[in-house]
C-alpha cells in the first residue's frame, strides 16, 4: 500500500484499541464476529477466541482454541434453527460457510465457541450480538454469462506487512519457511478453482518489488488457476534499477531501469504500457496500466486513454480494470499523498471516457487494500475497490455477470494459516487496519442491476 498523509498517521496513533470481552467461559472471549460475505445461496462468518486478560503481538489477546458452532434459520425462533458444527479440531481462528440457502432470504444466526456467543466489539462497526441476521443475495435478471475472480495486492516476495515508510508503523514479518503471500495466494487460487471461475484478473501489485524471483513465484502460483489469467501492473510492479533487477530487460528510454514484470507478464514489452484488451465470451475485458513507469505514481497517459476509448466504442459490454483509484469519488474518500492517485487532470480525462461509454458495465481498482463500492460518471456501471489478497480480511472477489447485472462476493481466504494471518493483520496500523479496509458487508457482497441488459455480440 502506498504512503499516507500525516493526518492519517495521527488518526492511526489515536485509534489504537484495547481488548474487550463479552460473556466468558473462564477467560474465553469470542469476538471480532464478522459476516465476511453473503452470496445468493450462502454466507460466511469469522471470529476469534482468546483470553482478554493476556495480550501479545500488537496488543491482541492471546488465542484460545475452542469449537466452532453456528445455529441459523429463517425464523427468529431459535427452536427452529439448524446447527452447523465444524468437524475439524478446536481453533482460535474460526471460519464458517453456511451453504445451500435460498436466494433473497433473511437468516437469523448465532455463532458460538465452547458455549460462548461470539460478538463484534470493534469500535468502527455496529455491535453484532446474537442472534443477528444476514440476507442472501437475489440474482439479477437474465442468463448467467461469466464467472470470474478479481484479485489484487498479492505482494509476492514481501518480507514485512503493514509498513508505510522507513519501518513505520510497526509491521509483521514474514516467516521465511511459510511466507504469508504464498499461502494467501494459494488459497485464493484454490478457492477460485473450486468455485468454477473461468477467468482471473489480477489487478496489480502482483509482486513486492518486481524482483526476478518474485515475478517467477507469482507466475508459478497463478499458473495453478485452471482458467485464463490476465494481469495488470501495479505500482509495486514498476521497473526498478539496481543489481537485483539487472538480469531483466532494460527500458529503451531509461536503460538503467529494468522491467522484470513485463518479461514475464507482458505484453507489450519492457517500459511500455501494460494495457491488455481481450474478449471473453460476451464481455470485453479491458485491463489498463495506471502506473508511471519510473516512480510508480498513479498515471494514465494519452496512449492508455486512447486504448480505453477504442476498446469500449463498439457496443460490446466491457469490464475495465485499473490498479489505482479511477474516479473522483474514490479519491475523495481516501487519505493519501498525491502520488497515490492518478493526477486530477488525467483523472478528469479518464472520467470523461468512462462517463461517455454506456457499455462499460463495471470499473475495478485495487491499491487501497480496502473493499468499497463507490460511484462514478456512469450511474449504470458498478465501481468497485477490491480488498487485498495478502492480509486482513484477505481474499478475492468472485464476480458473476448476468445479462441484467452483476453479483459480487468477496470470499475470504480460509486455509488454517490464512485465518491466523488475517486475524493478526487486522491490528496493523495501530489497531486501525480492519477499520480502514473491511468496509461494510454491502461493500463485500452486493448485486448491481443494469438499466439496460447486456446484449449478445
Amino acid at each position: 500500500m502506498g504512503g499516507l498523509t500525516w493526518v492519517f498517521a495521527v488518526l492511526m496513533l489515536l485509534g489504537a484499541r484495547g481488548a474487550g470481552s463479552n460473556q466468558t467461559d473462564v477467560h474465553l472471549h469470542a469476538g471480532e464476529l464478522t459476516v465476511t460475505s453473503a452470496s445468493t445461496t450462502s454466507f460466511q462468518l469469522s471470529w476469534y477466541t482468546a483470553d482478554p486478560t493476556r495480550l501479545f503481538d500488537l496488543g491482541r489477546p492471546v488465542p484460545v482454541a475452542a469449537d466452532t458452532v453456528v445455529r441459523y434459520g429463517t425464523s427468529p425462533d431459535p427452536t427452529t434453527w439448524t446447527t452447523w458444527r465444524d468437524p475439524g479440531p478446536p481453533t482460535a481462528y474460526h471460519h464458517a460457510e453456511i451453504t445451500g440457502l435460498t436466494p433473497g432470504t433473511t437468516y437469523w444466526f448465532e455463532a458460538s465457541s465452547n458455549g460462548v456467543k461470539a460478538v463484534n466489539v470493534s469500535a468502527a462497526l455496529p455491535r453484532v450480538t446474537a442472534p443477528a441476521t444476514v440476507t442472501t443475495l437475489r440474482p439479477p435478471p437474465g442468463r448467467h454469462l461469466v464467472r470470474m475472480a478479481v484479485a489484487n495486492d498479492l505482494h509476492v516476495g514481501e518480507t514485512t506487512a503493514g509498513l508505510l515508510v522507513d519501518g513505520f508503523p510497526p509491521g509483521l514479518s514474514v516467516d521465511p519457511a511459510d511466507p504469508y503471500w504464498g499461502f494467501m495466494l494459494d488459497a485464493v487460487v484454490d478457492d477460485a478453482n473450486a468455485q468454477g471461475a473461468e477467468l482471473m484478473v489480477v489487478n496489480g501489485d502482483v509482486t513486492a518489488e518486481a524482483r526476478p524471483a518474485e515475478v517467477a513465484a507469482a507466475k508459478a502460483a497463478l499458473d495453478r488457476f485452471t482458467g485464463d489469467v490476465v494481469t495488470a501492473r501495479g505500482n509495486h510492479d514498476r521497473p526498478h534499477r539496481g543489481a537485483e533487477w539487472a538480469s531483466c530487460s532494460p527500458l529503451p528510454a531509461a536503460p538503467d531501469y529494468h522491467d522484470c514484470f513485463a518479461d514475464v507478464f507482458g505484453p507489450p514489452g519492457p517500459g511500455e504500457r501494460h494495457d491488455v484488451v481481450r474478449d471473453f465470451g460476451p464481455l470485453r475485458i479491458v485491463v489498463l496500466d495506471s502506473v508511471a513507469p519510473l516512480t510508480g505514481y498513479g498515471s494514465v497517459d494519452a496512449a492508455t486513454l486512447d486504448t480505453l476509448a477504442d476498446a469500449t466504442d463498439d457496443g460490446r459490454a466491457s469490464l475495465v480494470f485499473f490498479h489505482h483509484l479511477s474516479t473522483f469519488d474514490a479519491v475523495r474518500h481516501w487519505y493519501a499523498w498525491p502520488g497515490f492517485h492518478i493526477p486530477p487532470a488525467e483523472l478528469a480525462a479518464l472520467d470523461s471516457i468512462l462517463g461517455a461509454r454506456p457499455d462499460i458495465r463495471a470499473v475495478f481498482s485495487g491499491h487501497t487494500h480496502r473493499s468499497r463500492r463507490g460511484a462514478g460518471p456512469n450511474p449504470d456501471a458498478l465501481y468497485m475497490e477490491v480488498g487485498a489478497v495478502k492480509e486482513h480480511i484477505g481474499g478475492y472477489a468472485l464476480v458473476d455477470v448476468y445479462e441484467g447485472g452483476i453479483v459480487l462476493e468477496f470470499r475470504q481466504a480460509s486455509c488454517a494459516s490464512c485465518l491466523v494471518w488475517s486475524e493478526r493483520t487486522r491490528r496493523l496500523y495501530f489497531g486501525l487496519y480492519d477499520k480502514i479496509t473491511e468496509g461494510s458487508l454491502a461493500d463485500r457482497s452486493l448485486v448491481h442491476t443494469f438499466t439496460s441488459p447486456i446484449a449478445a455480440p
